[in-house]
């Protein structure tokens, strides 16, 4: 959904804009730069996870039913993150 207005119901308001249909999965990966290994799990806030810092890249995979004889396609991209510790503006 998409509003103006942000609150806690994403049941409510705003606009619906379906990106994709007939999804068959949806999945992400995260390049750790510290051991250049792809994790399925990206946690900043647990001290033994990656503390305070963000991903090299992300490595997206979405899967639509509905291909070439009755096959999925499948749409995978990988994505450079530029900043590699979260903005903190409330520390300045």
């Amino acid at each position: 959904r998409v509003s103006r207005n942000i609150d806690d119901d994403v049941t409510r308001g705003g606009l619906v804009q379906v990106m994709a249909e007939n999804v068959e999965s949806f999945d992400v990966v995260y390049l750790d730069p510290t051991t250049n290994e792809w994790t399925a799990t990206w946690d900043t806030l647990q001290p033994t996870a990656q503390p305070g810092r963000l991903p090299s890249q992300v490595w997206i995979t979405l899967k639509l039913a509905g291909g070439p004889l009755g096959r999925p396609v499948k749409f995978e991209t990988k994505v450079v993150i530029p900043i590699q510790l979260p903005l903190d503006f409330a520390n300045k």
